[in-house]
């Protein structure tokens, strides 16, 4: 019996974990793939806590053209934004906008990607789209910039108000349906 103190992994999954055995079918190669994977994740998670906490702090980064983190962080501070901010419409519909604030005219909706996967632009829709209905706001009587900000580069999604509402009316007839399954009506 290994008498080391394991205290420190209560609640935590090994990379080999028996809960997921794939791992039992991987080449080397792929191991090291999924291991990189990984601990990417895991960067990018602390990527993530690393802005909030600066974007709180209000503590500007240098100004570098080819630097997402930093120009996420920097623009968060300038316009005010509320980092990690959770956008609760339903326990069928919510999640947590990286950056997120309205000025009485503008909504921006910013997100920071630490990966190497394009993003898709629906994320931000859909977060618009639910600070909408969370705030009892019409999309098309307001502007929305939404930005993807990733690697070296920061993304402009195209904002249409129509779209929003449409994701509106779509969240809106999916949470109907869930209601309707788990009520039994």
């Amino acid at each position: 019996m290994n008498s080391e103190d394991t205290s420190r992994l209560e609640g935590q999954h090994a990379f080999l974990s028996p809960s997921q055995p794939a791992w039992l079918r991987y080449n080397d190669s792929h191991l090291l793939d999924m291991y990189r994977q990984e601990n990417a994740k895991q960067k990018g998670t602390q990527l993530h806590a690393w802005a909030e906490e600066t974007i709180k702090l209000g503590i500007t980064q240098p100004l570098q053209t080819e630097n997402a983190l930093y120009n996420f962080v920097n623009d968060a501070i300038c316009y005010n934004m509320e980092s990690e901010k959770l956008l609760y419409h339903t326990d069928y519909c919510f999640g947590t906008s990286d950056a997120i604030k309205f000025d009485g005219t503008v909504l921006r909706v910013y997100d920071l990607k630490t990966g190497i996967t394009k993003p898709h632009p629906d994320q931000l829709k859909v977060y618009a789209a639910l600070w909408c209905m969370i705030n009892r706001v019409d999309p098309r009587k307001i502007m929305i910039d939404m930005r993807f900000y990733q690697i070296n580069d920061i993304v402009q999604v195209p904002f249409d108000p129509e779209e929003i509402r449409k994701i509106i009316s779509i969240i809106k007839h999916h949470e109907s349906i869930l209601k309707k399954e788990d009520t039994g009506l």
